[in-house]
């Protein structure tokens, strides 16, 4: 585990009593196979929980609030039911989202704003879930079930919320962009038989 805090006021709970061999790192843990890559929270008010209990799982973690003083907040658990330690094929979703599975399960959430908030969850085997927020008071929740299944969100802008929850066969990929403000919508539920789904909300023109 290799964290760094750079400013006020954050603060950050880690539980891997029950993990194995995982890997608690930065975002580059996940987009370039950087084991070394801290997780990192910078500015101030940022909080954070991260939960693991499983074998083998990567978990990244980046925050940046700026000089704000309003943080952003994170909680990240991941369950594997019997996690491997080997590699397994990258599913292919056509998006970095989807970048890097190996071993365990994989989770991450990258904010670069203030007041962002984003839940992650993850029960399977060798199975991913994420949310990237880039902007400023964006809400973001991700539920993941099954083996190799990823589900993910992607939010620029401002003052949206997005709750996705994936249940499919191995090789289903889902990724849900919300590019624009003020986007609220009914959260999708994707049950796939080994599918990939886009789904796009965005403000009108954009």
């Amino acid at each position: 585990m290799r964290i760094t805090q750079d400013g006020g006021q954050n603060t950050l709970i880690v539980d891997q009593s029950e993990a194995v061999g995982s890997i608690v790192g930065g975002r580059s843990l996940i987009l370039d196979d950087d084991k070394s890559a801290f997780a990192r929270q910078i500015g101030a008010g940022n909080s954070a929980t991260i939960l693991d209990g499983g074998n083998g799982n990567r978990i990244a973690l980046e925050q940046n609030s700026g000089t704000s003083g309003e943080g952003n907040s994170a909680t990240i658990a991941v369950d594997a039911a019997a996690g491997t330690l080997g590699r397994s094929a990258t599913p292919d979703a056509g998006s970095a989202l989807a970048s890097d599975f190996a071993g365990g399960n994989t989770a991450f959430v990258f904010q670069d704003g203030r007041g962002n908030s984003a839940d992650v969850s993850v029960n399977g085997q060798l199975s991913g879930a994420g949310a990237i927020q880039i902007g400023n008071d964006n809400q973001a929740e991700v539920d993941v079930e099954g083996n190799q299944v990823f589900g993910g969100i992607l939010q620029q802008g401002n003052n949206n919320a997005a709750a996705l929850s994936v249940v499919g066969a191995p090789g289903t990929n889902v990724i849900y962009n919300q590019i624009g403000n003020n986007l609220v919508g009914a959260p999708p539920s994707v049950v796939s038989n080994g599918a990939t789904v886009f789904i796009t909300q965005s403000t009108f023109g954009q």
